[in-house]
């Protein structure tokens, strides 16, 4: 069983997938297998990950491929059912790792604390229509109490690809994407995770670089309309809701988890509403 199983869902992402995969395969630790699921791409992006499969036998590296279009949340779930790691990585097909001991750092840090949750630093670069880089946000995961509160605020506030949690810890507790999302299933989806871990370790190494492509136009750049991310917006509430109503969280600290549901929602309409007017992207915190 390898230590880690990175995740990596693509589609129609030619130009961005040799570096994605390229971060990936220069990692000192070795120690993981990669999964690949494409939504059935209409560019070039299977051809170019299967000559890169091709040229790395050493590595162990798996293409999975959807019959249909069925979105990030299937293929995730599909991944995660195909994984054997102890632990799973996602990553974006157009980001890439930070440093070529990115995977080291995170690890030792698993070794040395063995927690459900690994939190870790990562970096925000835009990027405009002709893949120039304008702006650069550095966010480093700072320390946590061992609370359930802190735990819950923060993951409500973090990406899917900032995190690397316990493959178990989501089987056990049948932590899934929500397929009928569109928008923000990642946030869901990592409070669940949050939720049910018991402990949580933090890297301040930014490992990671996220790359926020800006599109302009009177559509999401997913090809979604406003009403679309509206109502997705809509789903995000209410599927934290649902969180709360769970009995997982205790009463005392639902106030403050509710507060930031409300930011977050807001900031997600902020940011559907920036893309359908061709503004720069306003990214969730």
């Amino acid at each position: 069983m390898p230590k880690i199983s990175v995740i990596i869902t693509s589609y129609n992402t030619e130009k961005y997938i040799t570096d994605a995969l390229d971060s990936v395969l220069c990692q000192t630790f070795t120690d993981y297998e990669i999964l690949i699921i494409d939504d059935c791409s209409t560019d070039s992006s299977v051809k170019t990950i299967k000559k890169i499969i091709k040229q790395h036998p050493e590595r162990t590296i798996r293409l999975l491929e959807n019959k249909e279009n069925r979105g990030v949340s299937f293929s995730r779930n599909r991944a995660m059912d195909e994984a054997t790691g102890e632990y799973i990585l996602f990553m974006d097909s157009d980001d890439k790792y930070a440093s070529n001991d990115a995977f080291e750092a995170i690890n030792n840090r698993l070794m040395r604390k063995n927690p459900d949750v690994l939190l870790f630093g990562f970096t925000i670069e835009y990027v405009d229509k002709k893949g120039r880089s304008y702006r650069k946000i550095s966010m480093q995961a700072g320390r946590i109490a061992a609370t359930k509160t802190y735990q819950l605020s923060l993951a409500s506030f973090r990406y899917i690809w900032s995190m690397c949690f316990r493959r178990e810890l989501a089987i056990d507790n049948n932590v899934r994407f929500d397929e009928t999302m569109d928008f923000y299933e990642d946030v869901v989806f990592r409070s669940w995770i949050m939720c049910y871990a018991d402990t949580i370790s933090v890297l301040r190494k930014k490992c990671y670089r996220y790359f926020r492509r800006v599109h302009s136009g009177t559509s999401l750049s997913t090809g979604r309309s406003f009403s679309d991310g509206m109502d997705s917006a809509k789903e995000l509430y209410n599927s934290m809701d649902d969180l709360l109503d769970s009995g997982q969280i205790p009463k005392k600290y639902r106030k403050q988890i509710r507060v930031a549901m409300l930011l977050t929602t807001g900031l997600g309409i902020l940011n559907i509403t920036a893309m359908t007017v061709g503004k720069k992207i306003v990214k969730k915190p």
